[in-house]
């Protein structure tokens, strides 16, 4: 019976997770399994022996997932699960990512910064301030080309806002394989050819062995000094000496950050400093308690059913 299982919600959000999952039972066919809520992640340790069921932070649980004698499933509540496909990491349970949510949220903010950008919002702030009445020229969308690294539903969603703006989109992905609604998708082997393209790089990829330090000094060589770089994928994903060091001398016209290789980006860190340089505190997209509370709810019921389960994770590929 599936009210005999125990689910722990271990997240820094859990307490609303919890609220909002009542909803989702009211109709569904199994009920609902014993809930403990943790929004420490030091009590983890103490409770997670009773679970059958995880519905976490993977950075919550990696730490202690050896206790959970009984796991059967991990809901992770985060897009990126790099600490539970660890190669130290147990993995004789099944875990699932969160899909399917993000793409307008990453969208929003990829698109805010493609326009404060082309339409020089910055220099127009100054030029207020200054009372000085000066107009730049500027390209529009419809004449420029965004290359997309990574075509999941995040990639996908993102090719469609920029599509809408008029852009070409070139896809970048592990085999090369088409995806609808994007003009053009190459394999990541045969990307260089393809950044001279690019007058917008956008990372959404996810971390693994292949896109380790991905871009380095010579991805950044093959960029139009024009291009604008933006990484919403993972901080590992990027050299960040080289980028700087682009960045300094004018061989990039301006980045954009939401993930660093440290989490949170030490005060002493160079990048602070970087010219023509967008730092944000990884929100770009954040994890509503609502969505993941749907997610999980969905995928209950397909666990009480012993069905596939949406969104299943790949521990060899990790995504």
């Amino acid at each position: 019976m599936t009210d005999d299982l125990t689910c722990v919600i271990a997240a820094e959000n859990a307490a609303a997770i919890a609220q909002c999952l009542p909803r989702y039972f009211m109709t569904a066919d199994a009920p609902p399994p014993h809930f403990v809520v943790l929004e420490d992640q030091r009590a983890l340790a103490d409770v997670i022996d009773q679970a059958d069921i995880l519905l976490a932070q993977p950075a919550w649980a990696a730490p202690v997932l050896q206790r959970a004698k009984k796991l059967r499933w991990l809901q992770s509540t985060f897009a990126g699960v790099e600490p539970l496909v660890d190669s130290a990491c147990r993995k004789d349970y099944q875990l699932t990512g969160v899909k399917n949510i993000f793409g307008p949220l990453i969208s929003e903010y990829v698109f805010a910064a493609v326009l404060a950008h082309s339409r020089h919002s910055a220099y127009y702030r100054r030029c207020q301030s200054e009372k000085n009445w000066q107009p730049l020229p500027y390209r529009a969308l419809s004449k420029q080309t965004m290359a997309i690294l990574g075509t999941g539903s995040i990639g996908v969603h993102l090719a469609q806002t920029a599509t809408h703006f008029g852009l070409s989109v070139i896809g970048v992905n592990r085999t090369g394989k088409s995806v609808a609604g994007i003009d053009k998708v190459v394999a990541l082997s045969a990307l260089e050819n393809q950044l001279t393209e690019a007058d917008i790089v956008v990372l959404t990829l996810p971390s693994t062995p292949a896109t380790q330090q991905l871009v380095d000094k010579q991805f950044l060589a093959k960029l139009k000094k024009s291009a604008l770089f933006i990484n919403v994928g993972r901080g590992s994903l990027v050299n960040e000496q080289d980028l700087l060091a682009a960045l300094i001398a004018g061989e990039l016209a301006a980045a954009v950050l939401d993930v660093f290789a440290s989490e949170p980006l030490p005060e002493n860190h160079p990048l602070w400093l970087a010219p023509n340089l967008t730092i944000t505190p990884h929100n770009a997209a954040v994890t509503f308690a609502e969505d993941i509370a749907a997610i999980f709810a969905k995928n209950f019921q397909r666990f009480s059913r012993g069905q596939a389960l949406d969104y299943p994770i790949d521990f060899a590929r990790g995504y």
